[in-house]
């Protein structure tokens, strides 16, 4: 998950828990008990999510073919054509 996503979140969780503790429904210490919890089950679920079987072999087809190679010289570093070249293996 993007981080700046997760900020977003830890800054809204904090905000509604602090809330909480202001209004007297909790205290200081459990408002910061929760906003921990939330912070750890949501990028948990996220990954269990992300990890199913579905979305490994969606990550898999997203990868790049690896039979499909760059040999232009202008991306090559200097000298790698010389070597690739003069290898006899």
């Amino acid at each position: 998950m993007n981080e700046q996503v997760l900020s977003f979140i830890r800054t809204l969780v904090q905000s509604g828990a602090s809330a909480l503790a202001a209004k007297g429904l909790t205290d200081q210490q459990r408002a910061t008990i929760v906003v921990a919890f939330v912070m750890w089950l949501i990028p948990t679920v996220l990954g269990l999510y992300v990890r199913r079987k579905a979305g490994l072999v969606a990550s898999a087809a997203a990868l790049p073919d690896p039979t499909v190679t760059s040999r232009h010289a202008d991306t090559a570093a200097p000298g790698a054509f010389a070597y690739a070249s003069s290898r006899t293996d």
